[in-house]
Protein backbone atom coordinates (compact mmCIF):
# COMPACT_ATOMS: atom_id res chain seq x y z
CA UNK A 1 0.00 0.00 0.00
CA UNK A 2 1.26 3.45 -0.83
CA UNK A 3 1.40 5.51 2.16
CA UNK A 4 2.01 8.40 0.05
CA UNK A 5 -0.99 9.06 -1.03
CA UNK A 6 -3.28 10.11 1.91
CA UNK A 7 -0.32 13.24 1.59
CA UNK A 8 -0.55 14.16 -1.59
CA UNK A 9 -4.36 14.57 -1.15
CA UNK A 10 -4.04 16.73 1.58
CA UNK A 11 -1.49 18.97 -0.22
CA UNK A 12 -3.37 19.24 -3.19
CA UNK A 13 -6.62 20.10 -0.98
CA UNK A 14 -4.69 22.86 0.72
CA UNK A 15 -3.40 24.15 -2.10
CA UNK A 16 -6.69 24.53 -4.23
CA UNK A 17 -8.20 26.25 -0.89
CA UNK A 18 -5.36 28.86 -1.04
CA UNK A 19 -5.74 29.46 -4.59
CA UNK A 20 -9.44 29.87 -4.38
CA UNK A 21 -8.86 32.30 -0.57
CA UNK A 22 -6.19 33.88 -2.77
CA UNK A 23 -8.45 34.85 -5.60
CA UNK A 24 -10.91 36.54 -3.52
CA UNK A 25 -12.42 39.98 -4.18
CA UNK A 26 -12.46 40.64 0.05
CA UNK A 27 -9.93 43.05 1.39
CA UNK A 28 -9.88 44.06 4.93
CA UNK A 29 -11.12 47.38 5.28
CA UNK A 30 -7.75 49.09 6.53
CA UNK A 31 -6.43 47.43 2.84
CA UNK A 32 -8.66 48.62 0.61
CA UNK A 33 -7.73 51.33 -1.92
CA UNK A 34 -9.39 54.88 -1.23
CA UNK A 35 -9.79 55.64 -5.01
CA UNK A 36 -9.77 53.50 -7.52
CA UNK A 37 -9.30 56.48 -10.06
CA UNK A 38 -5.95 56.62 -11.68
CA UNK A 39 -3.50 59.09 -10.54
CA UNK A 40 -3.07 62.30 -12.59
CA UNK A 41 0.72 61.00 -13.12
CA UNK A 42 -0.21 57.01 -14.36
CA UNK A 43 -3.00 58.37 -16.85
CA UNK A 44 -2.50 58.61 -20.55
CA UNK A 45 -0.94 61.20 -22.09
CA UNK A 46 -3.51 63.11 -24.04
CA UNK A 47 -3.85 62.43 -27.96
CA UNK A 48 -3.84 65.44 -30.15
CA UNK A 49 -6.61 66.26 -32.07
CA UNK A 50 -7.41 65.40 -35.71
CA UNK A 51 -7.08 67.61 -37.99
CA UNK A 52 -10.96 66.52 -38.78
CA UNK A 53 -12.26 67.11 -35.55
CA UNK A 54 -10.63 70.74 -35.24
CA UNK A 55 -12.07 71.46 -38.10
CA UNK A 56 -15.82 70.22 -37.20
CA UNK A 57 -14.72 72.57 -34.17
CA UNK A 58 -14.10 75.58 -36.43
CA UNK A 59 -17.71 74.75 -38.05
CA UNK A 60 -19.07 74.48 -34.96
CA UNK A 61 -17.70 78.22 -33.86
CA UNK A 62 -19.82 79.57 -36.59
CA UNK A 63 -16.90 79.47 -39.54
CA UNK A 64 -17.82 78.78 -43.35
CA UNK A 65 -16.30 75.19 -43.28
CA UNK A 66 -17.77 73.87 -46.24
CA UNK A 67 -17.03 70.08 -48.14
CA UNK A 68 -14.84 69.14 -45.73
CA UNK A 69 -11.75 66.47 -47.25
CA UNK A 70 -10.56 64.11 -44.99
CA UNK A 71 -7.26 63.06 -46.48
CA UNK A 72 -5.83 59.33 -46.13
CA UNK A 73 -2.58 58.50 -47.15
CA UNK A 74 -3.29 57.58 -50.54
CA UNK A 75 -5.19 60.70 -51.76
CA UNK A 76 -2.82 63.16 -49.90
CA UNK A 77 -1.39 65.59 -52.54
CA UNK A 78 1.97 66.19 -50.44
CA UNK A 79 2.18 62.57 -50.01
CA UNK A 80 3.40 63.47 -46.06
CA UNK A 81 0.48 61.73 -44.34
CA UNK A 82 1.54 58.91 -41.85
CA UNK A 83 4.92 59.05 -43.12
CA UNK A 84 7.73 60.46 -41.16
CA UNK A 85 8.00 63.34 -40.01
CA UNK A 86 4.64 64.06 -41.59
CA UNK A 87 1.41 65.10 -40.39
CA UNK A 88 -1.02 62.52 -38.79
CA UNK A 89 -4.02 63.71 -40.50
CA UNK A 90 -5.19 66.34 -42.79
CA UNK A 91 -8.30 68.16 -44.10
CA UNK A 92 -8.91 70.85 -46.69
CA UNK A 93 -11.98 72.95 -47.21
CA UNK A 94 -14.00 75.45 -49.06
CA UNK A 95 -14.82 78.89 -47.69
CA UNK A 96 -17.29 80.89 -50.62
CA UNK A 97 -15.86 84.09 -49.61
CA UNK A 98 -12.18 82.57 -50.51
CA UNK A 99 -13.47 80.12 -53.49
CA UNK A 100 -15.73 82.86 -55.27
CA UNK A 101 -12.37 85.10 -55.40
CA UNK A 102 -10.11 81.25 -56.31
CA UNK A 103 -12.14 79.67 -59.09
CA UNK A 104 -9.41 78.13 -61.07
CA UNK A 105 -7.87 76.08 -58.25
CA UNK A 106 -8.73 72.39 -58.00
CA UNK A 107 -11.08 71.22 -54.98
CA UNK A 108 -8.93 70.82 -52.06
CA UNK A 109 -6.61 73.78 -52.43
CA UNK A 110 -5.94 76.04 -49.60
CA UNK A 111 -6.71 79.03 -51.95
CA UNK A 112 -10.34 77.60 -51.60
CA UNK A 113 -10.85 78.15 -48.39
CA UNK A 114 -8.42 76.21 -45.48
CA UNK A 115 -6.99 73.66 -44.24
CA UNK A 116 -5.90 72.00 -41.11
CA UNK A 117 -2.10 69.32 -40.89
CA UNK A 118 -2.18 67.48 -37.39
CA UNK A 119 0.99 66.24 -35.97
CA UNK A 120 1.73 63.90 -33.37
CA UNK A 121 4.09 66.15 -31.15
CA UNK A 122 4.29 70.03 -30.86
CA UNK A 123 8.06 69.62 -32.48
CA UNK A 124 6.86 68.45 -35.99
CA UNK A 125 4.45 70.94 -35.95
CA UNK A 126 7.31 73.70 -35.64
CA UNK A 127 9.41 71.90 -37.70
CA UNK A 128 6.36 72.00 -40.44
CA UNK A 129 5.26 75.18 -39.55
CA UNK A 130 9.00 76.78 -40.02
CA UNK A 131 9.26 75.24 -43.67
CA UNK A 132 5.63 76.65 -44.45
CA UNK A 133 6.63 80.07 -43.70
CA UNK A 134 9.94 79.47 -46.23
CA UNK A 135 7.94 80.23 -49.12
CA UNK A 136 7.25 83.53 -50.48
CA UNK A 137 4.22 84.81 -52.48
CA UNK A 138 2.86 83.53 -54.97
CA UNK A 139 3.00 80.40 -52.83
CA UNK A 140 3.44 81.70 -48.78
CA UNK A 141 0.83 84.04 -49.64
CA UNK A 142 -1.89 83.22 -47.30
CA UNK A 143 -2.42 82.51 -43.73
CA UNK A 144 -0.37 80.06 -41.30
CA UNK A 145 -1.11 79.80 -37.48
CA UNK A 146 0.69 77.18 -35.25
CA UNK A 147 -1.48 76.14 -32.35
CA UNK A 148 0.00 73.08 -30.02
CA UNK A 149 0.25 70.09 -32.79
CA UNK A 150 -1.46 71.56 -35.27
CA UNK A 151 -1.35 73.74 -38.15
CA UNK A 152 -4.42 75.94 -39.96
CA UNK A 153 -3.46 77.13 -43.37
CA UNK A 154 -5.81 79.51 -44.81
CA UNK A 155 -6.90 81.13 -48.04
CA UNK A 156 -4.55 84.66 -49.24
CA UNK A 157 -8.10 85.36 -50.78
CA UNK A 158 -9.39 85.31 -47.09
CA UNK A 159 -9.28 89.04 -45.45
CA UNK A 160 -7.30 89.49 -42.43
CA UNK A 161 -10.42 90.21 -40.21
CA UNK A 162 -11.92 86.77 -41.21
CA UNK A 163 -8.27 85.07 -40.99
CA UNK A 164 -8.55 86.37 -37.44
CA UNK A 165 -11.52 84.92 -36.62
CA UNK A 166 -10.30 81.61 -37.97
CA UNK A 167 -7.33 81.79 -35.65
CA UNK A 168 -9.34 82.66 -32.15
CA UNK A 169 -11.13 79.75 -33.15
CA UNK A 170 -8.19 77.31 -34.14
CA UNK A 171 -6.11 78.35 -30.90
CA UNK A 172 -9.43 77.67 -28.83
CA UNK A 173 -9.46 74.22 -30.28
CA UNK A 174 -6.21 73.42 -30.50
CA UNK A 175 -4.89 75.28 -27.56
Amino acid sequence: MNTRRPHITAALALAAALAVAGCSSAQPASTAPASTAPSASSAAPARPASAAVLARQLAAAGLPVRHLIVYTATTDPNHELGRQGGYTSKVAWADPRAASQDAPDERGSIGLGGGIEAFPTATSAQARYEYLRGFGPPFGDGYDYLAGTAILRLSQYLTPVQARAYRAAFTAAAG
